[in-house]
């Protein structure tokens, strides 16, 4: 949402920060969860985390920075370490 928005001609700074508001408060919200209830690397839900930081990372690292949410990162990290990541990586 990010980067469409960024591409958009005439779109308003209020409105970026708003959108990267969100984006922020839910990687928040899903550092937060992490730190309470780790997921299997290869459940649905963990599938879904890995590839949306991944595509995150990948697109606005700015809106994801790492140092932010180091338990998401390091979650993160720690799968895309696994055979089956490696084999699909967000920039291949």
């Amino acid at each position: 949402q990010v980067e469409y928005e960024r591409k958009r001609p005439h779109q308003s700074a209020a409105w970026l920060e708003r959108v990267v508001g969100q984006v922020e408060a839910a990687w928040g919200a899903i550092e937060t969860e992490l730190a309470v209830d780790t997921p299997d690397a290869l459940s649905l839900e963990g599938i879904t985390i890995v590839c949306a930081w991944g595509y995150a990372r990948f697109v606005t690292p700015d809106v994801a920075p790492p140092e932010r949410f180091p338990t998401l990162a390091a979650y993160a990290a720690t799968a895309e370490s696994l055979p089956v990541y490696k084999r699909f990586p967000v920039d291949g």
